[in-house]
């Protein structure tokens, strides 16, 4: 059996024409309803790891081919720890830019930044 204040909801949003009472027509709705959680996290999410993968294999091999080209590393754990700690760092700029910006999902971003 349909709910009954569900027919009036729909009868009162066909009635309003004004685009103030449509806003908040929906609103009301969005409070109502509660804020739908929408699938771009996942995306975020992916594009962050994508970055600091991206940012650790970039300076991984800036340690290799540019800075030490000419000095033989022997200790592989050395050129390892310069490509975290760039990422680490690199990372840690794209988030704060991301925060200023708003760029990110709320949610998102507190994930990242534990």
């Amino acid at each position: 059996m349909p709910d009954q204040t569900s027919n009036i909801d729909v009868a009162v949003k066909a009635e309003t024409t004004t685009w103030s009472s449509q806003i908040a027509l929906a609103v009301a709705e969005t409070v109502q309803n509660g804020t739908q959680r929408d699938s771009w996290w996942r995306s975020e999410a992916c594009f962050l790891v994508a970055s600091h993968v991206l940012l650790f294999a970039s300076a991984n091999w800036f340690f290799a081919k540019l800075l030490y080209r000419d000095y033989e590393v022997k200790q592989r754990y050395i050129q390892l720890l310069f490509a975290a700690t760039f990422a680490a760092s690199s990372s840690m700029f794209e988030l704060m830019l991301a925060t200023v910006a708003g760029f990110l999902d709320p949610d998102v971003r507190a994930v990242a930044w534990k």
